[in-house]
């Protein structure tokens, strides 16, 4: 039997997680239009589950990207709520205070003019690429572990 190192046998494991994980990551398949009180801009909101097998503190988030029905999103246009603390999420790894527990919901807002040419009613092709810094090195290239997510979604 050929012996695997532990890059591959991480990638499988997050492979195998990704799909178990879904429903937990993208618990939902509906995006609200939400109103920021402060802003008065508007937003596509939808939960976020933690994809990781314990806590993290938000700093482990490398980087999110996102594509709704095959189009990418201006990741500056991204933000990441966690109990009220909202950050763009391209700034995610700054926030080493943020505690993000396992099997807590956070949201995504995405500015809603920067997608709405390519929002339907119904079946939006959401997807979610994380790359999350793990927190013991198991030779991944800058020790990230990169989740997948992918989910139909309506606009409510």
């Amino acid at each position: 039997m050929e012996k695997k190192d532990v890059a591959s046998e991480i990638n499988e494991m997050v492979e195998l997680m990704q799909t178990l994980g879904e429903r937990d990551v993208l618990p939902s398949s509906k995006m609200e239009i939400v109103m920021n009180d402060i802003s008065k801009e508007e937003y596509y909101t939808f939960d976020l589950g933690n994809p990781w097998y314990t806590g993290q503190f938000v700093s482990t988030i490398k980087n999110i990207a996102v594509k709704i029905n095959d189009h990418n999103v201006d990741p500056e246009k991204v933000y990441f709520t966690l109990r009220g603390q909202r950050i763009q999420a391209e700034t995610a790894n700054t926030f080493f205070e943020l505690w993000w527990g396992m099997g807590e919901l956070a949201q995504l807002q995405i500015k809603k003019d920067s997608i709405d040419q390519y929002i339907q009613k119904t079946d939006n092709k959401l997807e979610i690429t994380m790359g999350m810094r793990s927190a013991m090195s198991y030779g991944l290239p800058g020790n990230i572990i990169k989740y997948q997510f992918k989910n139909t979604m309506e606009v409510i």
